[in-house]
C-alpha cells in the first residue's frame, strides 16, 4: 500500500500541477476519501465480542494535545519565546507522566514511556524519524526554490524517499529470516545517517539531483529497515493482551517524529533564508507559483537552509542511537 501510494502520488501530483490549478492537490482527497470509506464498510470484519470498555482519559489527550503543539510553536519560529513555549511542553510532559502512574486507564501507559524495551525503543524511532524528516519535509522547496527546477520534477522528488521505505521495510522482513530485529534496526541506523549527510552535501554543494534523489532513497531505506523491525521487536516483547496498547503507544511516538521533524527542519531552513535575505516570505511565493521572483540569492538561501536541516536531522537520528544501547540491554537481560 506504502508503495503504491510512494509511486502513484507524485505522478497525480505532477498532472495536476502542469495541466490543473494546485488547489487540486487538496480537492482529490474528497472523492478518494470517499472511495477510502465506502471500501473501508464493504471489507471491514464484523464487530468481535466487546471487551469492558474504559473511560477515556480527556485530560491525558488535551496533555499530550498541548505538549505536541508547544514543541511545534516553539520550533516553528525560533525567538525568545520558544523558551517559553517550552517550557509549557516540559511542564505538559511531566504532568501528563504523573497522571499516565496514577489512573486505571492513562491515555498512554506509564511503562510505555518510561520502561525498557518499549520507551528506549520508541524514542530511538522517533528520534530516527525526526532526523529523516527534517530535511524530507522540504525537499520540494529545495528543489523547486533552490535548483529552480519545473513543476513536474518537484512533484516528482519525493518519490525517492517513499520508494526507499518501501524497499528498506521488504528488505527488512527478509532480513529477519536470519538475523535479530535489533541488528536490522541497526542496519537502518547505518545506512540513514550516511545518507542524511550526503543529503546534507548535496544541498549545499549543489551536486545534481540525481546524487541528492540516491541519498534521499537511501534515507527512506534505512528508515523501512528500523521501523519494519522494531514493530517486530514490538510484538515479540509484548504479552498478547498488550500488543494493541504497547503498538499504539509506539505509534504515537513516532507521529511525534513526523511533527517534530517536519518542524525543526523548517525552523533551520527558514532561519537561514531569514538570515540571508532578511524576508523569508519571499519563499512563499515560491510555494504560491510564483517561482519568477526567485533570484540568485534567495536560491542560495534555500540551499544552505536545506542543507543544514539535512545536518541537524543526520545529528537528531544519531541520537537514537544512544535509545537504542537501552533497547539491547533490556533484551539481554531478558
Amino acid at each position: 500500500v506504502w508503495g503504491v501510494m510512494g509511486v502513484a502520488s507524485p505522478a497525480i501530483a505532477a498532472v495536476m500541477l502542469t495541466q490543473l490549478d494546485w488547489r487540486w492537490i487538496f480537492l482529490i482527497n474528497l472523492p478518494l476519501g470517499m472511495i477510502s470509506l465506502l471500501a473501508g464498510w464493504r471489507v471491514m470484519p464484523p464487530s468481535q465480542e466487546p471487551s469492558k470498555r474504559k473511560p477515556m482519559d480527556y485530560v491525558g489527550t488535551g496533555l499530550a494535545l498541548l505538549f505536541t503543539a508547544a514543541v511545534l510553536i516553539a520550533v516553528n519560529d525560533l525567538r525568545w519565546i520558544s523558551i517559553v513555549w517550552l517550557i509549557v511542553a516540559l511542564a505538559s510532559g511531566y504532568v501528563f507522566y504523573l497522571r499516565a502512574g496514577s489512573l486505571d486507564a492513562p491515555l498512554v501507559e506509564r511503562r510505555y514511556l518510561s520502561d525498557a524495551p518499549f520507551a528506549p525503543l520508541a524514542f530511538a524511532i522517533s528520534l530516527l524519524i525526526t532526523g529523516a524528516f527534517a530535511p524530507n519535509a522540504f525537499v520540494p522547496l529545495y528543489v523547486s526554490a533552490g535548483r529552480l527546477a519545473s513543476e513536474a520534477m518537484t512533484a516528482w522528488s519525493v518519490l525517492f524517499f517513499t520508494v526507499g521505505w518501501t524497499a528498506g521495510a521488504n528488505l527488512s522482513s527478509r532480513l529477519l529470516d536470519s538475523r535479530t530485529q535489533l541488528t536490522v534496526i541497526r542496519y537502518g541506523f547505518a545506512n540513514t545517517l550516511p545518507s542524511l549527510v550526503l543529503t546534507a552535501i548535496a544541498g549545499a554543494l549543489s551536486l545534481p539531483l540525481g546524487v541528492l534523489f540516491v541519498a534521499l532513497f537511501g534515507v527512506g531505506v534505512g528508515v523501512g529497515l528500523a521501523t519494519n523491525a522494531s514493530l517486530t521487536l514490538l510484538r515479540d516483547v509484548s504479552s498478547p493482551q498488550e500488543i494493541g496498547r504497547s503498538t499504539a503507544a509506539h505509534q504515537f511516538f513516532r507521529n511525534q517524529g513526523f511533527a517534530f521533524g517536519s518542524a525543526i527542519g523548517g525552523a533551520a531552513l527558514f532561519a537561514i533564508v531569514a538570515s540571508a535575505i532578511g524576508d523569508p516570505e519571499l519563499v512563499r511565493n515560491v510555494l504560491a507559483g510564483e517561482s519568477a521572483s526567485v533570484g540568485g540569492e534567495v536560491s542560495a538561501a534555500v540551499e544552505n537552509g536545506f542543507a543544514l536541516s539535512a545536518a541537524i536531522g543526520a545529528g537528531i537520528s544519531a541520537l537514537g542511537l544512544i535509545a537504542l544501547n537501552r533497547v539491547e540491554a533490556s533484551t539481554d537481560a531478558q
